[in-house]
């Protein structure tokens, strides 16, 4: 089982033990194999040094940990050659804090960091918490075919997932929040078991109510295998849909 959705390092105003030791531990607990994680000093202080510390942190973890490099378009010079720096460092998958950051999906240096993800053959991921966040995102991406994880959705999304899953075939979703595990089952059975990904926000959030709904859900063996690890291992090896 690989865990999509993890970071480390300290979130403001909430006390929470994020350190990469709690990770790790939290990670064997539950007997997850791995985690992409990154270091939350890329989201609120400088992405650059956020990046250096994720691959430090993951490069000492024998291999439980894998990078997710982070970009903030407000400061757009030098945010191609960062991505194309750690791409060469295996670090496949990439995520933009929008919501954290303060920034809007149209903002214009934006649009080249798309551009260079998908033409590297990178993976991104999104928050997409709010109404109307995955149909913008969905919008954002479709010109550069940018494989993208919709991170954070819930019950209120899924008419808006079932509209857009069909015609965006570069959009995957988080099952984290999706707590009716017959949601699950008809995304799965509607757009396929490849689609969907297992994610946590661990150790900020709980690994075991994020596997609930997968636990719970009609779904084959093989399905359940793709979701818990199988589909993250296709994106990290550039074979994913």
């Amino acid at each position: 089982m690989i865990d999509a959705n993890t970071l480390f390092g300290f979130w403001p105003l909430r006390r929470a033990d994020i350190s990469p030791e709690t990770l790790v531990s939290t990670l064997k607990k539950h007997k997850l194999k791995a985690a992409l994680t990154l270091s939350t000093t890329g989201i609120f202080a400088d992405f650059q040094r956020g990046n250096e510390e994720t691959l430090q942190v993951c490069g000492q973890s024998n291999g439980m940990l894998l990078p997710i490099g982070t970009i903030d378009p407000r400061r757009y010079v030098g945010s191609l050659e960062e991505i194309d720096k750690y791409l060469k460092q295996g670090v496949r998958v990439w995520r933009l804090f929008w919501e954290q950051q303060g920034f809007d999906l149209d903002l214009h240096p934006l649009t080249e960091i798309l551009k260079r993800l998908a033409e590297r053959g990178a993976t991104l991921q999104v928050d997409a918490t709010r109404r109307g966040d995955p149909s913008r995102i969905a919008v954002r991406t479709k010109p550069f075919g940018l494989r993208t994880i919709l991170l954070g959705v819930d019950g209120r999304h899924v008419g808006e997932l079932v509209s857009i899953l069909g015609e965006h075939e570069q959009l995957l979703v988080e099952t984290r929040r999706l707590a009716d595990p017959q949601v699950v089952t008809a995304l799965a059975q509607r757009f396929g078991a490849t689609r969907l990904v297992f994610g946590t926000a661990s150790p900020l959030q709980y690994v075991s109510s994020a596997k609930l709904p997968l636990e719970a859900a009609q779904l084959t063996d093989e399905q359940k295998a793709l979701v818990m690890g199988g589909n993250v291992r296709a994106l990290l090896a550039g074979t994913g849909a």
